[in-house]
């Protein structure tokens, strides 16, 4: 990766940052080279500059990371470069954020990712900002189902809490998380990539608020605390999909009955865990999708997908091969996720 694809990928990601583009360059060329040495001085410099952890996360951290997983997706680093690269962000927020908290307590705050989210670095990272921002964080990571989560929620003193989503085939996922808190009562605010592109998107699945920036997050639920009634609510599109739901718990039996039964998968050159896997986020892309109403999302995975696969050294065609094994495969009602599919293609 040279220098001037990296500076294209950064410029993309930033905008209006406190931290300048040359020092952002360097914490990714050190990020791709694995040199945590180097990560944690430049983390450290800024922070005896006056950096706050707000800005570090938001200018320095998460854009490095969003940055290394589009090369992942260009197929320009390795699985194991990226993994190198998320845990030596994580020593550095371990190390150089975690001194920035305390001071008085604002308020309790639970956080956690929406259910079945595997990406846990995002809830640490805003979990790292509010404490710095003086509140008391509890962090649910990785994420718990929704029932656990909301006998958890029922007996926490918390009012408020976070709900981060960082793929839009986790919708579902998102919408069951963010209904459980409103059923404990809390007051929900929602962030994430998946939320990022259509913020109305949090909002119609229950959330109270969408922010992007960790800090102004933490200044809009300081505004809530004088008003937490802690009354249960009903969650949101609880009674217009259930047949959604029904197709979500069934995506394992799916996946399965398509690795098994699909004969056109037979072309696919994958090992059978990774085919899962991908089949997989088909499936929960289109019933995500159609949760919604947004064939947009389905399409959009399909286009990832695509290009993926192709800077891989496969066919594109491989995601029509995948879908409609899994298209095939839904259960017997699965209108509206086969009309999510269908608009997708169409598109």
């Amino acid at each position: 990766m040279n220098a001037d694809t990296r500076d294209v990928v950064l410029s993309d990601a930033v905008k209006d940052a406190r931290i300048d583009r040359p020092t952002r360059d360097s914490f990714l060329g050190a990020l791709l080279s694995g040199d945590r040495e180097q990560c944690l001085s430049i983390s450290s410099g800024l922070v005896g500059r006056g950096v706050g952890a707000g800005a570090l996360v938001r200018d320095l951290y998460a854009p490095a990371q969003i940055a290394i997983g589009q090369m992942w997706q260009q197929g320009q680093v390795s699985v194991a470069e990226e993994h190198v690269a998320t845990s030596i962000t994580e020593d550095c927020m371990m190390q150089v954020l975690s001194p920035l908290a305390g001071g008085d307590q604002v308020g309790r705050i639970l956080l956690t990712g929406a259910e079945g989210d595997g990406h846990t670095l995002a809830v640490r990272m805003v979990s790292q900002v509010w404490r710095a921002l003086g509140w008391d964080v509890v962090t649910i990571s990785p994420t718990l189902p929704a029932d656990d989560l909301a006998m958890t929620a029922h007996g926490d003193a918390a009012g408020i809490a976070g709900v981060s989503c960082s793929m839009s085939s986790n919708l579902v996922g998102a919408w069951h998380t963010i209904s459980a808190l409103r059923v404990a009562g809390l007051r929900v605010v929602a962030g994430g990539r998946a939320f990022d592109e259509d913020p109305a998107l949090a909002l119609l699945l229950g959330a109270d608020a969408y922010v992007a920036d960790a800090v102004e997050a933490g200044d809009l639920v300081n505004g809530w605390l004088p008003q937490l009634d802690r009354d249960p609510r009903e969650p949101a599109l609880a009674t217009e999909l259930p047949e959604v739901d029904r197709v979500w718990s069934a995506i394992p039996r799916i996946v399965e009955d398509a690795l098994l039964l699909a004969h056109d998968l037979g072309p696919v050159d994958a090992e059978a865990d990774v085919l899962r896997e991908d089949l997989a986020l088909v499936a929960r892309s289109a019933t995500s999708a159609a949760l919604v109403d947004d064939s947009r999302i389905f399409a959009e995975h399909l286009d990832w997908y695509r290009e993926g696969a192709v800077a891989r050294g496969m066919d594109a065609g491989v995601a029509d091969i995948l879908a409609a094994a899994v298209d095939r495969m839904l259960p017997a009602g699965s209108t509206a996720v086969r009309r999510s599919m269908a608009a997708a293609f169409s598109r």
